[in-house]
């Protein structure tokens, strides 16, 4: 691990990826024989590198460091695919959010235009007080519906962004350990649950996962400009 974070270190001061630099991340790679968990977590860490030297002036440069990193860390053969659907009304779509909060090892990315279900509220809320790093992305219509539960968390200590523009952040999606995304029309209500016919799916295609990721970062520089 030590000689990961050296790299990056290299990679993040002047945010090119050197062939050389290239082939030292192959190397440890190879040699650490990082599993897809662990590269999960490196993936993490590269992105904590992106997050403490991004500036206005070289956003751009810090994505592509990030998407040329990301191509490195991806595992050369997933832990088994991961690709299904639920569907709501009914408990389907909740368990499948709360088993992977739940099981969240590292980060939990949450870009959700509205939040207001309890049962998946309390495993957010547990999931930060044993360490892991919560940052969520809402819609500033909506934080202030009845029963939303964004306030709340924001005032226990949990990075929350919002959009504050005259427009809508409609995006329902979540990242869990930069390594398997949720997304769907299902918005994290009681109301979805209960009564809405909705849809959640699950992957753990990496090449999509980053997209995603980048799109969370994109927006979380944006509003967080704006606060």
């Amino acid at each position: 691990m030590k000689d990961f974070d050296y790299i990056l270190e290299k990679i993040f001061c002047d945010l090119k990826v050197s062939r050389s630099e290239k082939d030292a991340l192959e190397k440890v790679k190879l040699a650490q024989g990082w599993d897809s968990d662990q590269l999960a977590v490196l993936r993490s860490k590269a992105f904590d590198f992106a997050q403490q030297k991004v500036d206005s002036k070289n956003f751009k440069k810090v994505i592509s460091c990030l998407e040329d990193l990301n191509k490195i860390l991806l595992p050369e053969v997933p832990d088994g695919e991961i690709a299904r659907a639920t569907f709501s009304p009914g408990n389907d779509c909740r368990n499948e959010i709360t088993h992977h909060l739940k099981t969240a090892k590292s980060s939990i990315d949450i870009c959700v235009f509205t939040i207001s279900d309890n049962i998946i509220v309390d495993q957010i809320i547990t999931a930060w007080e044993r360490g892991v790093t919560v940052k969520i992305i809402t819609d500033n219509d909506k934080q202030h519906d009845r029963g939303s539960d964004i306030i709340r968390m924001e005032e226990l200590g949990i990075s929350v962004v919002t959009d504050v523009t005259d427009h809508h952040m409609h995006h329902k999606f979540a990242v869990i350990d930069k390594s398997i995304l949720l997304l769907g029309s299902y918005n994290w209500t009681r109301s979805a649950a209960m009564n809405n016919n909705e849809d959640l799916v699950v992957m753990n295609n990496q090449r999509v996962v980053i997209d995603f990721l980048e799109e969370f970062e994109t927006l979380w520089k944006d509003f967080s400009s704006k606060k």
